[in-house]
């Protein structure tokens, strides 16, 4: 497990305001609470972690935090002192999965709805925003496009193409799909061998895609961790395990990271969050002649229903085998716990939307300046909002909600709707 140490950030990114910081606390938690106590109880953790040496600053006689600063405190704060808020967090995390383990191998039935709000400042803009496509493991039944305001929109082809005139923007879709497990359980002694790469698979071995960056430090990384490796699902354990020993696993600021070597930064940090882990995972393998790629997607959770990256990589006979790091948070970070390999080799039903190799790089919008991230509940769904590191304005805001949810009764031949 990676040491359990303590370093503050900068106050530079200590922005975001302690209402903020109250309903980040708040989410994820336990939908059948009512939100006055989950955020009772988050401020009263909040003042807890102060009184532990959170660090905060002053601005105009009000306490300002750096969310991700606040979630390694938390963690530290839970190790070193038995404050039991990132207990409690690790505790619903567990929980979620649970929502599917009795019916693996079902079906579930979607609908939800994506929103997104701009703020636009500067000339009219005209984007993508990507959709789900049908692939073996979702069906999509629905894509309606919500009336917006200041835009018109229309699907072409699996994209919402949205042209904006005024500011601020929304738009929106209405999805409904039918999204079953992905992968499986990997036997090791069924895995073939290190092979010749087929020509199709030799983009997913590119030194240089998006986040993944194989640079010589990478390449010699993964070499030493794989050197004697007989099949790709070993190299790939190997990786997942150097992964939990090295990072805690949350969010992190990318303008911090070095542009030229990020992944190698990553490391040095000791943090990662999805994007980047998964960056990282998927590096180790191409430096290893593994083909593999980033997924992004969403949690498909009645109470954590968020945007997220993993990772898919070649693993025959097995096919594109998923990996994801979230299971580090379950885990607590050890991954010889019942929790550690959760998430390796196979998941329960999520939404992909893209995979790379993608033409439209655009699910995540990045400013040109630097961002942070909040997320909180909102109704029946969460809003994940991107303010401006430097000015505190917001960029964007994302809504996910359900409409519906159902699962198959498998006694009775019929499906067992609930609505969330």
């Amino acid at each position: 497990m990676q040491p359990l140490t303590w370093e503050p950030g900068s106050p530079a990114t200590r922005i975001a305001e302690e209402e903020e910081i109250v309903g980040h606390l708040a989410w994820p938690r336990d939908w059948d609470e009512a939100p006055a106590n989950g955020n009772r109880r988050a401020l009263e953790g909040l003042e807890r972690l102060v009184r532990l040496g959170l660090p905060f600053r002053i601005e105009n006689g009000a306490r300002r935090f750096d969310p991700y600063e606040v979630f390694y405190f938390m963690r530290w704060a839970h190790h070193r002192h038995d404050d039991p808020l990132w207990a409690e967090a690790v505790d619903i995390a567990r929980g979620y999965p649970a929502e599917y383990r009795l019916r693996e191998g079902m079906d579930v039935e979607f609908e939800l709805l994506f929103e997104r709000e701009i703020e636009l400042r500067g000339p009219p803009f005209h984007t993508h925003f990507p959709l789900p496509a049908d692939d073996s493991h979702q069906q999509i039944t629905v894509i309606d496009p919500l009336k917006g305001t200041a835009c018109s929109s229309q699907t072409v082809g699996h994209v919402l193409d949205v042209q904006a005139s005024g500011s601020p923007v929304s738009f929106g879709v209405r999805v409904g799909c039918k999204v079953r497990w992905r992968g499986e359980r990997i036997d090791a002694a069924r895995v073939d061998p290190f092979r010749e790469l087929e020509p199709s698979d030799k983009r997913y071995v590119n030194e240089c895609e998006g986040p993944i960056r194989v640079t010589k430090q990478i390449r010699q990384l993964s070499s030493e961790l794989a050197r004697d490796s007989q099949t790709p699902w070993d190299a790939i354990q190997r990786f997942w395990r150097f992964l939990f020993s090295r990072l805690v696993f949350g969010r992190i600021h990318p303008h911090l990271l070095s542009a030229q070597d990020p992944l190698w930064s990553v490391i040095e940090s000791g943090r990662s969050d999805c994007y980047f882990g998964s960056a990282l995972l998927a590096g180790l393998c191409r430096a290893r002649g593994i083909p593999a790629r980033l997924v992004s997607g969403y949690f498909l959770y009645r109470r954590f229903q968020a945007n997220h990256w993993w990772v898919e990589a070649l693993v025959p006979p097995y096919g594109w085998v998923p990996c994801d790091l979230w299971t580090w948070i379950p885990a607590d970070g050890n991954p010889d716990s019942d929790w550690g390999d959760l998430f390796l080799g196979r998941l329960d039903p999520r939404l992909v939307i893209e995979r790379f190799p993608r033409s439209h790089i655009v699910l995540e919008p990045r400013s040109a300046r630097p961002t942070y991230t909040l997320q909180r509940v909102s109704g029946e769904g969460v809003e994940i909002i991107v303010r401006d590191l430097e000015r505190s304005t917001q960029v964007y805001l994302d809504r996910v909600s359900f409409l519906r949810r159902s699962f198959p009764d498998a006694a009775r031949g019929k499906d067992s709707t609930r609505s969330t």
